[in-house]
């Protein structure tokens, strides 16, 4: 996992996060729906296993998945069953035996579950959270160990597939070795089942997946769509420059006009018939090949301001003329309120081409409309903000996240991956006291964990020193908002639930501390005495209270790109196009995934990535280098990373270990680049640039930013090698603070890179 810098104390700006769950819906469409009665389990056997491939572009979903459904459409069966969920590493099963790998650590439910007739049947997992990143092949596993037969024919929903993205085996005689799959001869299928994936969070349902002949009906010579997102799906104000749509179905090219503009309408209603265009809200007019299974980018050819106060409206114009053999499906949502609709499609009268500025035709209302994402510069847009979780009421108890009753006190509250969001560096934490002004001597620890709730009431999360954010004293002011700066910053992952510990040390009791709670049934547990402290490490011996409620917090957070969703989401990078960087999971700083350059093993080539960002204040650039080039004191490969198109560094084998590096920049805005050219012989290990955790910082001085490392009084600057903090000279690097080149960087754990 991540963990978080000790150089760092990050910026501290205000702007609200938060995330919803979503239901994805998979196999409703896109192929011809059948039944079947071998997937997930086989009930007219004792024992079956089953293995099901889902693609990428099936599940469309990045986060926690907390749940699983299957629709049974005939009698009512309970069965007893392990189930696994595995990111697979292959697309198809290319043998009998071609099983996906899987151990007990992937197991996500253990237990029997009775499938009812004519409905979907929800799984709640029982044992830990899927976390999908963006790539995963989805391998959806069922070791059915009932044990006894039940007659009669079982048939769940499925859909036609590619063959060989499904693998069953049954037996009378004994259960599964699932440990020894191999000795195992199945039977491949071009089917698997439809499935329903939810995500962590109960609250907020964001429809199911689905496709549509949404934005353009290729079926047709014209047609015209116009679709509605609010200003909450889009979430800021500033200047877009492009639009993607995901075509599921076989690659279509086809000329369109784009139109793009603000409206007040929340749907279209079929009095309002539809929304009219302006011909200065034309953003984009030409061919677009749509590609098969891949997003398809189009860059307007002039940007729109969007203020973000307003909702706005696409208008896709298809003025092709031409019929295609087959319709184009593109990736859809069903909108919250399906009796009025939030798009219309448009077809003309005849074979007459459609005026997106004076409408004439038959208007279809649609209660799904696209996903699509959108390349917004500028605006508001921060690398900081707060996340606030559990504000709405005004309840409060004396017990969370201190009871002051009491000489000594200790508290844990789970908060969720949901309510968390994305990975991000947390750099406070603020409670609300309704009560009486106190002062507390506490210690405050953060540790990530796979828990959702305390199952009993010595169910402690383990914690040690080295997970402590803060210790020092806290005053709680009355009737306001507490901020207590953490003294470390945490690198939250994005990916596990967040347990936050308060260990109150005081010594002494006062009254009146109440600070806010919201339900949260299960998710804290707490302890007090008046006779001692409570000892980490030995937890298990204590017997809390499990409480139905936490406290309203909010976190203040700096943005790390990180790369964890495995891909280049987190941020708007300008990427090279003839050997373009990639995100890879073979060598990253921390966690799994860092970018790397593009053109490892080819001679004489360059790789390229650009970052531009907008610094309001002052502020420094941040982030871990690995260079593993050819050649050291003369690099023959270059590892080089600019400024303004200033060279700021320029290494070849550095080495195969991780090193931090800051730079100060001023206000205004700045281009980064980090490159990677080879010359025209060797491949050295490694070959390639390699970077993680990049950071855009502003608004602290270079002190309070790079707390831990004090100013060089003697450094050798300009020399080459290596030294240490005292000027020693180093025959290689060591772990902590070292002098490369003339500039301090902070080496981490030495990597080997396969």
């Amino acid at each position: 996992m991540k963990k978080a810098s000790l150089l760092l104390t990050l910026l501290m700006l205000m702007c609200f996060g938060m995330s919803k769950a979503e239901i994805v819906e998979i196999g409703a469409s896109g192929g011809t729906e059948t039944s079947n009665k071998f997937l997930p389990t086989y009930t007219y056997y004792k024992y079956s296993l089953t293995q099901q491939l889902y693609m990428p572009y099936e599940v469309d979903f990045v986060g926690s998945i907390s749940r699983l459904c299957f629709y049974n459409e005939s009698e009512d069966r309970e069965r007893t069953f392990d189930l696994y969920l595995v990111a697979a590493s292959k697309e198809t099963f290319s043998s009998t035996t071609d099983w996906v790998p899987f151990s007990e650590s992937d197991m996500v439910f253990s237990g029997s579950v009775n499938f009812k007739k004519g409905e979907w049947t929800e799984i709640k997992f029982n044992k830990k959270n899927f976390h999908r990143s963006a790539q995963d092949i989805l391998a959806v596993i069922m070791v059915d160990n009932t044990g006894t037969y039940q007659s009669g024919t079982v048939l769940f929903k499925s859909y036609t597939t590619t063959s060989g993205q499904a693998m069953y085996k049954y037996e009378d005689t004994e259960g599964f070795d699932v440990g020894h799959l191999s000795e195992y001869s199945g039977t491949i299928l071009n089917v698997k089942n439809q499935i329903l994936l939810r995500g962590s969070d109960d609250a907020y349902i964001v429809a199911p997946l689905r496709s549509d002949e949404l934005p353009l009906n290729s079926n047709s010579m014209y047609s015209m769509t116009e679709q509605i997102y609010t200003k909450e799906e889009i979430g800021r104000g500033g200047s877009i420059t492009s639009i993607s749509f995901y075509n599921k179905s076989e690659p279509v090219t086809r000329n369109i006009d784009i139109y793009l503009g603000e409206t007040e309408y929340t749907y279209i209603s079929t009095s309002q018939s539809s929304i009219n265009a302006t011909k200065d809200q034309l953003v984009f007019s030409g061919n677009v090949t749509f590609a098969e299974k891949e997003w398809t980018t189009i860059t307007f050819t002039k940007p729109f301001k969007y203020s973000g106060e307003n909702n706005l409206f696409v208008i896709t114009d298809d003025n092709t003329g031409t019929i295609m053999s087959s319709p184009s499906y593109f990736l859809t949502f069903r909108t919250e309120d399906t009796a009025i609709g939030q798009a219309f499609s448009v077809s003309p009268h005849g074979s007459e081409n459609i005026n997106p500025c004076a409408q004439d035709g038959i208007f279809e209302s649609h209660s799904v409309k696209n996903r699509i994402k959108l390349d917004i510069e500028g605006g508001s847009s921060s690398q900081s903000g707060t996340i606030e979780i559990g504000l709405s009421g005004e309840s409060t108890n004396s017990y969370l996240p201190t009871y002051s009753f009491y000489n000594y006190s200790l508290t844990q509250q789970i908060y969720t991956q949901s309510e968390m969001g994305a990975a991000k560096d947390l750099t406070s934490v603020s409670f609300f006291n309704a009560g009486e002004e106190k002062m507390r001597n506490m210690d405050i620890y953060l540790v990530h964990t796979g828990k959702t709730v305390f199952t009993s009431d010595n169910d402690w999360i383990d914690f040690t020193k080295s997970d402590r954010a803060f210790s020092g004293n806290v005053t709680f002011e009355k009737d306001m908002w507490t901020t207590i700066t953490f003294d470390t910053p945490f690198s939250y992952n994005g990916i596990d639930n967040l347990v936050l510990i308060v260990d109150d040390n005081t010594g002494e009791f006062s009254q009146g501390l109440a600070c806010r709670v919201f339900d949260a049934p299960s998710q804290t547990l707490r302890i007090y005495s008046d006779d001692t402290n409570y000892n980490a490490g030995g937890l298990s011996n204590y017997s809390g209270t499990r409480m139905n409620v936490k406290n309203q917090i909010t976190f203040a957070f700096a943005t790390v790109i990180n790369f964890e969703t495995g891909d280049f989401s987190q941020f708007k990078f300008q990427n090279g196009s003839e050997h373009p960087w990639i995100v890879t999971n073979t060598a990253a700083a921390d966690g799994n995934y860092c970018m790397m350059s593009g053109n490892a093993g080819v001679a004489s080539s360059t790789s390229i990535i650009f970052a531009t960002y907008t610094y309001e204040e002052d502020g420094y650039v941040c982030f871990d280098a690995m260079c593993m080039g050819e050649g050291t004191s003369t690099p023959w490969d270059k590892c080089v990373f600019y400024i303004d198109e200033e060279v700021q560094f320029t290494y070849g084998a550095l080495g195969n270990y991780w090193t931090f590096y800051y730079y100060p920049v001023t206000s205004g805005t700045h281009t980064f680049k980090w490159e990677y050219t080879k010359d025209s012989s060797v491949n050295p290990e490694g070959d390639a640039f390699f970077v993680d955790n990049l950071r855009f910082l502003q608004g602290r001085s270079a002190e309070d930013m790079m707390d831990g490392i004090s100013p060089l009084t003697s450094a050798p600057t300009g020399k080459e090698g290596i030294y240490n903090l005292t000027g020693q000279r180093l025959s290689k690097v060591q772990k902590g603070i070292n002098i490369i080149g003339g500039r301090k960087v902070l080496v981490k754990s030495p990597l080997s890179c396969p």
